[in-house]
């Protein structure tokens, strides 16, 4: 049987340039929301052990887009705590492979969107 958790987050993360921008603890404060919020949507919803091979899929619904390169890091902290919390064994190239992002647009009457989709893949 493999593993599957999908994961619905109704707000985005900032783009990766302005992250980059902001003061170190205010950074940090950011990291730390988002891990305790993926800490909280995952709770009892981890495999038994931490996935060994697992592919990633992440869609942003939003009425702007980013670049590829801001988009694909503005999520590493939701990848972090994934790892953190015992759903992949680490975010390496060997665990994950290349992430799959995509970016929709959402009227922005609806608000953003974001959903994460962590799947096991057999070795």
């Amino acid at each position: 049987m493999s593993f599957s958790l999908t994961l619905k987050i109704e707000s985005i993360p900032p783009p990766l340039n302005v992250v980059m921008r902001q003061h170190y603890h205010k950074r940090h404060k950011l990291y730390q929301d988002i891990y305790h919020h993926v800490k909280f949507l995952s709770k009892g919803k981890t495999p038994p052990s931490p996935l060994e091979k697992a592919t990633i899929e992440i869609e942003r619904h939003f009425y702007r887009f980013c670049d590829f390169d801001g988009l694909v890091g503005s999520f590493k902290p939701y990848i972090d705590s994934l790892q953190q919390n015992g759903v992949i064994l680490n975010d390496s190239w060997a665990v994950l492979g290349s992430w799959k992002v995509n970016q929709i647009f959402r009227a922005k009457r609806l608000g953003p969107l974001v959903i994460i989709k962590v799947s096991e893949n057999e070795t």
